[in-house]
């Protein structure tokens, strides 16, 4: 699973470091079908798949914009916590461990902020 998640869909990355640290222990066929560009949206769809009963059985190529967009939404809403007094979002600790591939904070808000039906401004 490691292998698939960090090596392949994660473009060769070494499972703790925040997605920073290139792992270059990974065999010659990892690095081969590695992506070339990470879509985080699979790492939302697999973690969705490991922790919860996954609403969707399959993924359809017609339908896999909208359904990664789905569980993008899902995952955020159930996961974060949202105190709009204080200004406050508690991030899951999942999307900090992947920060760097996230784009840092300002991209993470910004992505809370587009999946998920809560005004940040």
């Amino acid at each position: 699973m490691n292998d698939i998640e960090h090596g392949i869909l994660g473009k060769c990355k070494f499972k703790i470091g925040f997605g920073n640290i290139t792992n270059p222990f990974y065999s010659d066929f990892i690095k081969n079908v590695a992506v070339n560009k990470v879509d985080n949206r699979i790492r939302f769809a697999l973690r969705d798949i490991h922790l919860v009963q996954n609403k969707i059985d399959y993924f359809d190529c017609d339908l896999v914009e909208e359904q990664f967009a789905a569980i993008s939404k899902d995952f955020i809403g159930i996961e974060s916590e949202f105190e709009t007094e204080l200004k406050t979002i508690k991030n899951p600790a999942f999307l900090l461990s992947y920060l760097k591939n996230f784009g840092r904070k300002d991209s993470v808000k910004k992505l809370v902020e587009t999946t998920s039906d809560v005004d940040l401004k």
